[in-house]
């Protein structure tokens, strides 16, 4: 099953990944996805080994986030990869979350990429004070960085500056959107080719 969402740097964009966490309670260790695309090979979504488990329903949740700055063991974190001979290109990142009131106040995407040193979105993203749950919270990849990957990629979810060690955090819905298409041939196999027809 592919949703459709639109067009990114030239590209037809599907949704590759979906962790929908039907039927979930939140504190599993890891969550498998319930949606991933042909040619990709996709990890369960887990949580850093800095947080503790935390109740949701229906959710992916977690406690014990850093009440300060980021702490690069503090993340709900997943892999994807494409088979081999394909490749994969990205054009958007997509989860709904919620805090809970003394839960964390800012949120960031980083990859293995760069080594997780940069964030996806440029800058952090500030969480109001409440507890509403915010859907369809997207961050876009810029660049062309993200076009061509034939290697696993890992993603981060990162959150911190919580109100209390004891908030908590919780996602849902989280999307991963782009492509994923066979390697071109190299243009010397190419040629090689042409010159045998032309024999």
């Amino acid at each position: 099953w592919v949703v459709m969402v639109g067009s990114c740097q030239g590209l037809l964009a599907a949704q590759l990944v979906l962790y929908s966490f039907d039927g979930a309670g939140g504190n599993e260790t890891g969550f498998s996805s319930s949606i991933h695309a042909d040619h990709a090979i996709v990890g369960d979504i887990t949580r850093g080994n800095g947080l503790g488990v935390s109740s949701a329903s229906n959710a992916f949740s977690a406690r014990s986030w850093s009440t300060g700055d980021l702490d690069g063991n503090d993340y709900f974190g997943f892999s994807i990869s494409p088979d081999v001979g394909f490749q994969l290109s990205l054009s958007a990142f997509e989860i709904d979350e919620r805090r809970s009131g003394s839960g964390i106040r800012e949120w960031t995407v980083r990859t293995s990429l760069d080594g997780f040193a940069s964030d996806l979105s440029g800058g952090p993203l500030s969480v109001p004070d409440n507890t509403d749950t915010r859907l369809d919270q997207r961050l876009v990849f810029g660049g062309g960085a993200y076009s061509g990957i034939t290697e696993e990629l890992d993603f981060r979810i990162y959150g911190y500056d919580a109100e209390s060690s004891a908030g908590t955090w919780r996602i849902d819905n989280v999307e991963l959107f782009g492509q994923i298409t066979a390697v071109p041939e190299p243009a010397s196999w190419l040629a090689g080719v042409g010159m045998g027809l032309l024999a």
